[in-house]
């Protein structure tokens, strides 16, 4: 039994008989759940007054096959249910930022896609790990018909020696909110869209090819160069979505290859898909990736594993983004425009413009001229100028090396100091990299972008168009 000395750790298991629910207003609110509350008091006694070993015991039971303790299991998963309830709306939270409010959109809305359930049935799920089971009478259970999200979460999230993953719940939950299709299929009205598995596969960054085995690093090396190619070779197809690899571009890439197992078109697509799932994630274009107000982060939560990181840990960790985020941002601009000036002269078409390149950035930060305008000043169609001097194209440059650089810093930093165990997985880095976006964005990007879209590019309040005026004037 619970003593009244620990009321202050009572105050902290809260979480596990709270269950975050949404009024008809589209709000949400926490619903304390008697059930849950009553039998986590009496199931632990003082001695196991702690967080990470309550967890991992309502984890072992709500998870174990073999108990036939039907209402202990189902118990276990309503606690379980309303811990991870607050962590659905934290993650609704964080998808809704990526939006200003002026595009109608508050995390509220995606809250009732996965805020589903009532707390008011005791589930569980079969031997099979299928189908979701409403407990009805202490040996007796019915089938669901509608899955409720709480119950997919946790059916799908391995815990202790399981652990694949090697995430903790919390960020779990964060994955599979993120994922789930129905905010996806809602997002996409806003401009929010998943790439395609070959886009993905197009741009793997190094800190994740890392990740990979050799051959499977010599996949996407072989997938990039025949793929890459194709698409520089029909410009129409740059700006399309990209497809599946064709049968031809298949055959070639396997001749590269060179691997036994791999002799087929269809076994090479098939690995190619499988090693895309491993690198999964949400790809957000800077055209939708403006903040909003409601759920605007001031701070950032490192995300970690199955084992939390120490407060200590996670301010070292947090201080590496905050005092590299200028360093690399300011060297970044530098290459990025750098870089573009030496493609433009290696270019046949459009080498005569790279001495132009650096003024007319000016003309347009500087002195706010559109890019029309300038086209008219320089002599040539709008379109080309817009192909040629995209300031959108040079932003998303400056900001996906940025982010590489301060990703690829925190990995060096938590090698060094042995924090976390390695390899570290996909679903970790691709937690870890959407931290470090969220806060480049809010500190520098959003800004930026939003100042781009609306042609308002002569507020040099705007730090991106600061920096960015700063080292044309001493360089040009």
């Amino acid at each position: 039994m619970l003593k009244q000395q620990n009321i202050n750790t009572i105050d902290q298991l809260t979480s596990y008989w709270q269950l975050y629910q949404v009024r008809s207003n589209g709000t949400e609110y926490k619903k304390n759940i008697g059930i849950a509350e009553t039998w986590l008091k009496n199931s632990y006694d003082c001695s196991q007054l702690n967080q990470k070993k309550i967890l991992n015991n309502l984890l072992d039971k709500f998870k174990n096959t073999v108990s036939d303790n039907l209402i202990e299991k189902g118990k276990s998963g309503l606690c379980l249910r309303c811990y991870i309830s607050e962590h659905i709306v934290t993650a609704c939270k964080k998808r809704a930022s990526f939006f200003y409010s002026s595009q109608g959109l508050t995390y509220q809305a995606l809250l009732p896609f996965v805020l589903d359930d009532n707390g008011k049935s005791l589930i569980i799920v079969d031997q099979d790990n299928k189908q979701q089971l409403e407990i009805i009478e202490k040996e007796k259970v019915n089938p669901r018909n509608n899955k409720i999200f709480t119950i997919e979460v946790l059916n799908s999230y391995k815990n202790n020696s399981d652990n694949t993953t090697k995430l903790s719940l919390r960020n779990w939950t964060y994955l599979k909110t993120k994922q789930n299709p129905k905010i996806v299929e809602f997002l996409a009205e806003f401009g929010f869209h998943n790439s395609t598995d070959w886009s993905l596969l197009n741009r793997v960054r190094k800190y994740q090819l890392q990740q990979l085995t050799e051959q499977e690093q010599l996949i996407i090396k072989v997938y990039e160069e025949v793929y890459k190619r194709d698409r520089r070779q029909n410009e129409h197809k740059l700006r399309s979505k990209c497809q599946p690899p064709s049968v031809k571009q298949l055959q070639e890439m396997i001749g590269k290859l060179k691997i036994e197992t791999i002799q087929k078109p269809d076994t090479l697509l098939n690995e190619l898909k499988r090693i895309a799932k491993q690198l999964r994630r949400v790809v957000v274009s800077l055209d939708s990736n403006l903040m909003d107000k409601e759920g605007e982060i001031t701070t950032i939560e490192v995300p970690y594993h199955d084992i939390p990181i120490e407060e200590k840990e996670k301010l070292e960790i947090f201080n590496q983004i905050k005092n590299n985020l200028m360093h690399y941002f300011q060297d970044n601009i530098s290459k990025a425009i750098e870089n573009t000036i030496q493609k433009l002269q290696k270019s046949k078409s459009y080498s005569t413009y790279a001495s132009q390149y650096k003024s007319v950035l000016k003309s347009f930060y500087e002195e706010g001229n559109s890019i029309s305008k300038i086209a008219k000043e320089i002599g040539i169609e709008q379109y080309k100028a817009s192909r040629i001097f995209s300031p959108r194209n040079l932003l998303k440059e400056v900001r996906k090396q940025t982010i590489d650089d301060l990703v690829n810093a925190i990995l060096r930093l938590i090698k060094e100091r042995k924090l976390m165990n390695e390899p570290l997985d996909n679903n970790y880095l691709t937690l870890l990299t959407e931290t470090v976006e969220q806060y480049a964005d809010q500190e520098i990007f959003t800004e930026a972008s939003a100042k781009i879209m609306t042609s308002s590019n002569n507020n040099h309040e705007n730090l991106y168009t600061q920096t960015l005026i700063a080292y044309l004037n001493q360089n040009s």
